[in-house]
């Protein structure tokens, strides 16, 4: 045995390390080399798992306080055993996101962008109004408003030049299309109080030397077409000479206007005639009974709900509004035998063929002298400028300004409005100088 510092090398261990030191009268053997030198922490200790796996326990930092030492030794691992995660179980479809609120955001800028298209249309609308306005009182030569009465003030009547020429005398072309109706502001409406204040002014105008009807339209009510050709009789009255040229449709109450004129010009298509009254209504009794509906009347008189549509019309009630239709059919047949050459006195054209109510073609009319020529709007000026003995009239459309809602209206279809006929209904108890074919009667 070496000594160290004059101490034994046992004495010396077991004064550095008194764990070492053997009890007195103890000869055991000195611990295995492995034991390790530092024993505050018995490395095998087993951390149980954490986590969800196993884990080893925490490596204690070599020692440098004794002289044998081992290396740290990795905890034994079952050789068959499988550790699983302990952790929370989660859906598969935790992940995926609504997108509700996406569709909801594209509704939203959809229905923006629609009310923000129908205020452009309306916008634009305005606009249109407003410029043709501006164009209507800015441009003398184009549109100017009429003079010398309170309803220039108002700005509803107009002129446009179609042709200008050096002369002051003029040929007024007035539109006559659509069904003649009392109100206005509808499309396909010919209104009889538009078209009465046109011939008044027309009729105070000194330039003016004839009046062309540009025509296309079936015919109306009866007290608005006689106010129409009342107003171009006060017309004519003044000096001023009426041509009519019928385009597609010149019937009924159209040609009651017409035969009010000096010359008639058609075009060999053209329908027109249909002579007559009409006046209609319904029975709709049958259906009320299946239904169970009963009318309750009080009346003073028998005839106080004539033409109801709740009960079949009586005998005495035929005859007596078959009396009133040929009084009116009457006044209707004098104003064609004043304007026509061809019948001498009413009860001529009581007995001609077209006294039915029939429509007929422009060549036909010619030959039975309902027209006077066929042609059209060319031929109609040339008859205007003798009749009113101008050699180079101006030639010059007159109207009535459209109104703002107008404009809009007008601004749902282009199509001709005569041929939107179902959409026109008879009114009970009302007359019309009225073709039947154009409400499908």
């Amino acid at each position: 045995m070496s000594e160290q510092n004059g101490q034994p090398l046992d004495n010396q261990r077991t004064q550095e390390n008194p764990a070492m030191a053997q009890p007195a009268g103890c000869n055991a053997a000195p611990p295995p080399m492995a034991t390790p030198v530092n024993m505050q922490q018995d490395y095998r200790q087993q951390v149980p798992p954490q986590g969800g796996y196993y884990q080893a326990p925490p490596q204690q930092p070599p020692s440098n306080s004794g002289y044998y030492q081992i290396p740290p030794q990795q905890p034994p691992q079952p050789p068959h055993t499988t550790y699983h995660r302990f952790g929370p179980v989660v859906c598969p479809y935790a992940g995926k996101r609504s997108h509700g609120w996406l569709w909801g955001f594209l509704i939203a800028v959809l229905i923006f962008f629609i009310l923000l298209l129908i205020l452009a249309i309306v916008g634009i609308g305005a606009l249109v109004a407003c410029l043709g306005s501006f164009v209507d009182t800015q441009i003398g030569e184009v549109s100017t408003s009429l003079g010398g009465s309170e309803l220039t003030a108002k700005g509803d009547l107009t002129r446009r030049v179609i042709v200008k020429t050096d002369s002051k005398r003029e040929i007024a072309v007035v539109d006559v299309k659509g069904i003649i109706m009392r109100g206005r502001g509808a499309t396909g409406i010919a209104s009889a109080g538009d078209l009465c204040k046109i011939f008044q002014e027309l009729k105070k105008n000194k330039n003016v030397a004839a009046i062309v009807l540009d025509m296309d339209s079936p015919g109306g009510e009866i007290v608005a077409t006689d106010e129409i050709h009342k107003a171009m009789q006060d017309c004519r009255a003044s000096g001023k000479k009426i041509v009519t040229c019928m385009h597609s449709l010149g019937a009924s109450g159209g040609y009651y206007l017409a035969a009010g004129g000096d010359w008639i010009v058609a075009n060999r298509m053209t329908m027109t005639g249909s002579v007559g009254v009409i006046m209609s209504s319904y029975n709709i009794s049958g259906l009320a009974e299946k239904i169970g509906v009963k009318p309750v009347v009080i009346k003073s008189g028998n005839m106080k709900d004539m033409m109801s549509m709740m009960r079949d019309m009586t005998d005495a009630e035929k005859s007596y509004l078959q009396q009133h239709i040929d009084e009116s059919f009457g006044e209707f047949a004098k104003i064609v035998a004043a304007g026509r050459p061809a019948y001498a006195d009413e009860n001529a054209v009581r007995h001609a063929e077209f006294a039915d109510g029939r429509v007929v073609s422009g060549a036909r009319a010619l030959e039975l002298g309902l027209i006077d020529e066929l042609g059209g709007m060319e031929e109609a000026l040339a008859k205007a400028r003798e009749l009113g003995n101008v050699e180079k009239p101006c030639v010059v459309r007159y109207g009535v300004r459209n109104r703002f809602w107008d404009s809009i209206i007008e601004m749902r279809s282009t199509d001709n409005p005569l041929m939107k006929a179902a959409a026109v209904q008879l009114q009970p108890g009302r007359l019309y100088y009225l073709a039947p074919g154009v409400l499908g009667l």
